[in-house]
Formats: C-alpha cells, sequence, structure tokens
C-alpha cells in the first residue's frame, strides 16, 4: 500500500502545477472565451502526456521486476536459497489505476468535507479549494457557467478521468516489456531448440 501511495504522489504533484496554470487561464476576461478554452484544453492535454508518460514507464519498471521475481523464485523453488523479492513493486493490472484513483483521495475528501459544511449552512470555501485543486478537469465546468456549491461536485469526474490514464498507460508501458520478453523467448528458442 505505501508503495501505490508513492506512486500517487506524481500524478498529484502534476496536477497542482496544472491547477496553478488553469487558475492563470481562468484570470483572462470573457471576451477571450475561445483562447481560454484553447490553453484549458492544452493545460488538460500536458498534464495527460505527463502523467502517461510517467504511468507508462513504472509499467515496464514493475513488469521487469516480476521477470526478475520470477527468475528468481525458479531458483528458490530449484535450490531452496532463500532470496529476497520485491513483490510489492511487481506488476499487476489493477496498480496502475489504483495509482490514479489515491491521486483523487483529497478531492473526495474535500468534497465530503465539502458536503458536511454547506449542508449545516456554511461557506463553499472546501469546494472551492477542491475546484482549484483539480482545475485541469473543472476548468470545463467554469467556463460555461459559474461556480456554485453544487458545481464542485463535477470535478469528481478527475476520479475516473486520471485513474484511465495511469491504469492504461500502467497497462500498455508493461505489454510493451511484455513483448520485448516474448521476443527474447522465442529468440533464444530458435537458437537452442525447445
Amino acid at each position: 500500500m505505501k508503495y501505490i501511495f508513492k506512486q500517487s504522489v506524481i500524478p498529484v504533484i502534476y496536477l497542482l502545477c496544472s491547477a496553478m496554470m488553469g487558475l492563470g487561464i481562468m484570470v483572462l476576461e470573457e471576451k477571450f472565451l475561445i483562447l481560454e478554452v484553447a490553453l484549458n484544453v492544452v493545460n488538460l492535454l500536458g498534464y495527460s502526456l505527463i502523467v502517461c508518460a510517467t504511468s507508462f514507464k513504472d509499467g515496464q519498471k514493475a513488469l521487469d521486476l516480476r521477470e526478475t521475481n520470477d527468475k528468481s523464485r525458479e531458483i528458490i523453488a530449484r535450490t531452496g536459497e532463500n532470496l529476497r523479492l520485491q513483490t510489492e513493486e511487481e506488476f499487476a493490472v489493477w496498480k496502475g489505476f489504483a495509482y490514479g484513483a489515491f491521486a483523487c483521495l483529497p478531492l473526495v475528501a474535500l468534497l465530503l468535507i465539502h458536503t458536511i459544511v454547506f449542508l449545516s449552512g456554511g461557506l463553499n470555501t472546501v469546494g472551492m479549494i477542491a475546484g482549484i485543486l483539480y482545475m485541469p478537469v473543472y476548468s470545463f465546468f467554469l467556463l460555461f457557467g459559474h461556480a456554485t456549491s453544487y458545481t464542485y461536485y463535477f470535478a469528481l469526474l478527475a476520479l475516473p478521468y486520471i485513474s484511465a490514464l495511469t491504469g492504461i498507460s500502467y497497462w500498455l508501458g508493461a505489454k510493451k516489456a511484455m513483448l520485448k520478453y516474448e521476443s527474447i523467448d522465442q529468440m533464444r528458442k530458435s537458437l537452442h531448440g525447445e
């Protein structure tokens, strides 16, 4: 679990950078709406590319580690030698999606607090913070309307979006590494026979 939290920090850090850029974009005047939309799309695409690239690389490393651990398991089975395995970092499809989901835990927590405060008649400050932190996704709702106590919940769309970004790219990175290992095995079989 500690490893998954560590991996989810990267999408959060880039999210904060993109949130600051999104805030800068949102201060443009209304007459520049087309420019605002274009800049928000570029901001979201930039965030998406960075998260996809890091998750892709994580997927490759995780599958490499699983291959290494599999070879160590074979040695353990044959010799009984006690080798240390790093199983927490090994590839598993669900881990990529978990990175993105864990990156959205602050959003869920903030919106839960916002709901409690809003229902008790308080201010919208907590919801506003949630919207600002997840600005790359939330900004599109602000462009065509005003922030209200209810619109902050649109930021929840960041949860499936970021989870899909990290999960799919993590899996694709592992798939690339898997294809590399399969071609090595085929080459070895063609050289040495079955």
